[in-house]
């Protein structure tokens, strides 16, 4: 490849990673990254078949650089091979940021990199727990795997920001001895059906609402028109606008009222457990049974993220502000040792968010074993590695 092939190759790829990582994939054309990158669409079309195909190319990229940076372990102990995984991941994300903005949504549309990525961080666990992948529990693999993805999620692409020295250390720690607390937990936490009032009700918001889930969830925002939310809901397409300024409204109210139910059943469901490390194990178990019973929340809510500037930040964000203050209360309270509660309600969200991706939105463990799934978690959180 000639040197100005690859300048002009490189020019390309830059303007896509900086489009791809700010507007998202949906919203940058071929003609942006052109303008972007000062060259014809022409020349665009000598180099990539189309928008998938650089989008494709620049995920493939970023997918060598980060299992080139993982498959190294370094360390004298598990300890230490523990944080040369979280700098090596946080530093290797942070130095391609765009990239990995662009990569967190590769995740999202093209669904064989999550599969891939997966197996990453699951053969650098088995390195460090000396063990075959085989043999590594699902509920080790949220334990460990979960706070380290959701972390990086959550200051890179939410924040904007290098993952602080201290969050690294309340991840060590935080991994290595839990909560501090007992293991011991009743059978019965564990065993818990959501009540189906979670459901929409029957007045012509709800039901467009209701539609919109179903048709944003199947066929994605885009590709979804006000005309076939109002026909499967039974109405007119002019009625949409009594209720909503136009589909982005809608779907934005749609996140606002799946985080509001999710907080409020996770709270009513764990009122009379008196346990913290009972409440957190209650909580994962309603939000499995409410993301099975929405399971198009999930998609809908991902997919805002790149449709919408801080929807997505500003539904985990209130999810984060009831962690918080309930871990603080059991801080306050002499039950939990001190820890840095922000940090942890991020460990907490991560391994939820990623056992909910196992076990109800791509399925790769038998939903039949929730309860002995939960139980493994429980003794995780509650004790850690202890190392």
């Amino acid at each position: 490849m000639s040197t100005k092939v690859q300048r002009t190759r490189k020019a390309l790829l830059l303007a896509a990673e900086d489009l791809f990582s700010s507007k998202g994939f949906e919203n940058t054309s071929v003609a942006a990254i052109c303008r972007k990158a000062g060259l014809s669409n022409g020349v665009f079309y000598r180099h990539f078949k189309n928008k998938d195909d650089i989008f494709r190319t620049i995920t493939n990229e970023m997918m060598e650089s980060f299992q080139q940076s993982m498959k190294t372990t370094g360390g004298r102990n598990r300890r230490d091979t523990l944080k040369y995984l979280y700098v090596s991941a946080f530093e290797t994300l942070w130095k391609s940021k765009k990239r990995f903005k662009a990569f967190h949504e590769a995740e999202y549309r093209l669904r064989n990199i999550e599969d891939l990525v997966d197996a990453i961080y699951l053969d650098a666990v088995s390195k460090i727990l000396k063990k075959d992948i085989s043999e590594i529990k699902p509920a080790m693999k949220w334990f460990i795997i979960g706070p380290l993805r959701f972390s990086a999620i959550y200051w890179i692409v939410f924040k904007n920001m290098k993952v602080p020295a201290e969050v690294i250390n309340d991840l060590l720690d935080f991994t290595c001895n839990g909560f501090g607390v007992s293991a011991e937990l009743s059978d019965e936490v564990t065993h818990f059906s959501i009540d189906k009032k979670a459901s929409y009700g029957k007045d012509s918001r709800s039901l467009i609402m209701k539609s919109a889930e179903k048709l944003f969830g199947k066929k994605g925002y885009f590709k979804t028109s006000v005309y076939e939310i109002m026909s499967r809901a039974g109405y007119g397409q002019g009625t949409f606008y009594l209720y909503f300024k136009n589909k982005q409204a809608l779907l934005e109210e749609l996140v606002v009222l799946a985080n509001r139910k999710l907080r409020h059943m996770m709270r009513d469901a764990s009122v009379n457990l008196e346990s913290r490390l009972e409440k957190e194990i209650r909580n994962y178990r309603v939000f499995l049974e409410f993301m099975k019973e929405h399971r198009e929340i999930y998609e809908i809510v991902r997919e805002s993220e790149f449709i919408v500037d801080n929807l997505g930040y500003r539904y985990y964000e209130k999810l984060l502000e009831s962690y918080v203050k309930a871990l603080n209360d059991s801080m306050n309270s002499g039950e939990l040792r001190v820890m840095n509660a922000h940090s942890i309600a991020i460990f907490l969200m991560g391994i939820g968010h990623f056992m909910g991706l196992d076990l109800v939105f791509r399925p790769r463990y038998s939903d039949d074993k929730w309860e002995e799934y939960l139980m493994d978690l429980a003794k995780l959180i509650a004790r850690g590695l202890e190392v």
